[in-house]
């Protein structure tokens, strides 16, 4: 099995403690593979018909439930503890956390947009979603923001400004100038 890359390895440490996962858009299957490793049941999911059959390959060794389906679709009716959108765009991602009202369950999200993230995480608070955890990582001289949040237990009191959830991070200046050179609004 393929050492995971930190961006994927943080999101799988944040795992720790769920038992039905959903990997939304799970490209080659690295994190679900790992995750399956752990102990936990997942669902991994994938919207192309040419991606489905490359994870079905790549996933047939594991007991790893592979989907084809757009966003939440193919989950929509099961009882997931946290979903995990990670590596789209912050349009893509937006457009499946939007859609969490539809589900049977009320899942936590890992979320972690390849790019956009300033822009991913005003549209976030401006719906209040909590923002339970977030961590920066930095692989090959990019810069990734990830969160764990909570659409279902509404924050009101979290400002539209500046990020203040990443201040710990050594990254946090370097990543704020990434941010804003690659700004995609």
């Amino acid at each position: 099995m393929r050492r995971l890359e930190p961006r994927l390895e943080l999101i799988r440490r944040w795992c720790r403690g769920f038992s039905l996962i959903a990997d939304i858009g799970a490209h080659h299957g690295h994190l679900a593979q790992h995750l399956s490793s752990d102990g936990h049941t997942v669902i991994a999911t994938e919207l192309s018909r040419p991606g489905f059959r490359q994870l079905q390959e790549r996933l047939s060794a594991w007991p790893v439930d592979v989907r084809r389906g757009n966003g939440l679709e193919p989950i929509l009716n099961e009882p997931i503890d946290i979903v995990v959108v990670a590596g789209l765009g912050f349009r893509s991602i937006l457009d499946v956390v939007m859609r969490y009202s539809e589900m049977s369950s009320c899942p936590f999200f890992v979320v972690q947009p390849m790019q956009g993230a300033l822009v991913f995480r005003h549209t976030l608070l401006e719906r209040n979603w909590t923002i339970v955890k977030a961590q920066l990582t930095r692989y090959r001289d990019r810069f990734y923001a990830t969160w764990m949040l909570d659409p279902y237990h509404l924050d009101k009191s979290d400002g539209l400004g500046m990020p203040n959830e990443f201040l710990d991070s050594p990254w946090y200046q370097q990543w704020l100038e990434y941010e804003r050179r690659s700004d995609p609004g």
